[in-house]
């Protein structure tokens, strides 16, 4: 065995595949753990897992006769005890491991799960890794929904409380992070909220506009957040909305809300500002209703469940809603198919902008321009076309051969519908089994076309639930898709 130190608070363990080397690592990561103060039950977790992850290995990536070692670097930041063990054994998908009465096979990534806060995979050059993440603080009052009992609800609070709204601190993080454990488990779109550490950093370098409401008695009681997206220049999300379960009663989210759509005009001058309201409830689209945010578009079975309750194949469904700060009065054309003039003008109309429609097909362009991304752990994949050359079949039909070796199972696309390229553009996608779900307007690029496809599921819309406005607009959408279509 080599120990060496690598870096500031990193042990990297370069061992022989076997399961002696076990025990060398969980002595490691227990001697470690203890330094840093963290619980007996967490260690407990922590070595279990690992053990787990190596069993992993054995069995499924490299014969214990092999001469290949495998790597584990333990890690310490200001929030997180990190366990990252790579190895360059046979490629396995292990994450696609599913365990229940009949399969035993997954039951050691099902205990994982369970052990630690966060689990990461990843395969590439530098062979596979897997990343065990075990938070080494806790929020005081923090429990889980099912103990939730045991929390003091408001009307215990001091009768003099009060509220400040403050940018966010580094020791505020880990609260946001376990709100939202609480509330999703590991299924939120934006998965940097569960590493306290690059959420701040994401904050420094303004990829997050970040506010807590803070309490008199010191302690962070909720958290709203702007977040800019690279592709959307012009708007920004409005999202991580948390309360602290004993402050609900307390209009923390109503404050920070407005205290958030002030900033979006006045310190970041935006077009306008976006919300994600999922379907599996009606208290978001209550909220955007509140607010006067007209929703605009769907992204339907794009998210997967937290793998914790055993649910791998179940997607979520968000919708979203725009509150417009620049609503230009003079006319500006667009291009678009007939057939979705109806939820055009659907959309626009409740917006309050007026666009002149060209239906014409004017061909593609002599040059593409075009970007595409892949969330593997939600297997989702986002296209954004700005303008598209003849070559547009072929493209799509390599992108969609490329994400489905990878998993993908929900491909979202945005076309940029001030380019005349658009009805050419949205010909093919249409063909590969692309329908549209909405637009996205006011971006300083353009508005927006937005398409699904869904490449291993169908949507089942008797699951959504959805108040009006958002009611209305889905059954535009419903209308366009394929699926819906077939007898």
């Amino acid at each position: 065995m080599e120990d060496n130190l690598a870096k500031q608070d990193a042990i990297i363990l370069n061992l022989s595949v076997g399961k002696s080397c076990i025990p060398v690592v969980q002595g490691v990561i227990e001697t470690v753990a203890k330094q840093h103060g963290m619980f007996e039950k967490d260690i407990f977790s922590l070595t279990l897992a690992a053990e787990e992850a190596i069993l992993n290995i054995i069995n499924h990536g490299i014969s214990p006769v092999s001469d290949k070692n495998l790597q584990v670097e333990i890690e310490v930041d200001s929030f997180d005890f990190i366990v990252s063990i790579e190895d360059w054994g046979v490629p396995f998908d292990f994450e696609r491991l599913h365990y229940d009465s009949n399969n035993l096979e997954g039951i050691g990534i099902y205990m994982m799960n369970r052990l630690v806060d966060r689990m990461d995979f990843s395969m590439g050059e530098f062979g596979r890794v897997q990343k065990l993440i075990k938070h080494l603080h806790a929020v005081d009052d923090f429990t889980h929904t099912p103990h939730c009992q045991s929390v003091k609800k408001a009307d215990d609070l001091p009768s003099d409380i009060s509220f400040a709204i403050e940018h966010t601190k580094e020791e505020d993080a880990i609260m946001v992070a376990q709100c939202i454990y609480d509330e999703f488990g590991y299924s939120y779109p934006y998965p940097i909220v569960y590493s306290p550490s690059k959420f701040i950093e994401a904050c420094k370098q303004g990829n997050v506009y970040s506010l807590v409401s803070r309490a008199s008695t010191g302690e962070a009681a909720g958290h709203l957040a702007l977040i800019f997206n690279s592709m959307q220049q012009g708007i920004a999300e409005m999202g991580i909305g948390v309360v602290k379960l004993k402050f609900r009663k307390c209009s923390i989210i109503n404050t920070l809300t407005n205290t958030i759509v002030n900033a979006a005009q006045e310190q970041y001058h935006l077009n306008a500002m976006i919300a994600r309201p999922v379907m599996h409830h009606t208290i978001t689209q209550h909220m955007c209703n509140k607010v006067n945010m007209v929703p605009c578009m769907f992204a339907l079975n794009i998210y997967r469940f937290d793998t914790k309750i055993n649910n791998f194949h179940e997607r979520r469904s968000v919708a979203c809603a725009i509150l417009p700060f620049d609503t230009p009065h003079t006319i500006k054309k667009v291009y678009l198919p007939k057939r979705l003039f109806g939820i055009a003008d659907w959309i626009y109309s409740r917006i309050g902008i007026t666009r002149d429609y060209l239906s014409a097909n004017r061909g593609f362009n002599k040059k593409s321009i075009y970007q595409h991304s892949v969330n593997q752990e939600q297997r989702h994949a986002v296209i954004y076309v700005d303008s598209m050359d003849n070559k547009w079949n072929f493209r799509l039909k390599s992108l969609i051969k490329s994400f489905k070796s990878m998993h993908v199972e929900s491909i979202e696309m945005y076309l940029n519908m001030n380019n005349s390229s658009l009805i050419a553009t949205y010909n093919v996608a249409v063909k590969y089994g692309f329908f549209c779900s909405g637009i996205l307007p006011l971006c300083e690029k353009g508005d927006y076309l937005v398409m699904l496809c869904m490449l291993n599921t169908v949507i089942d819309y008797t699951k959504l639930e959805t108040i009006e406005p958002f009611t209305s607009l889905l059954n535009k959408v419903r209308a366009l898709d394929p699926n819906e279509n077939i007898k």
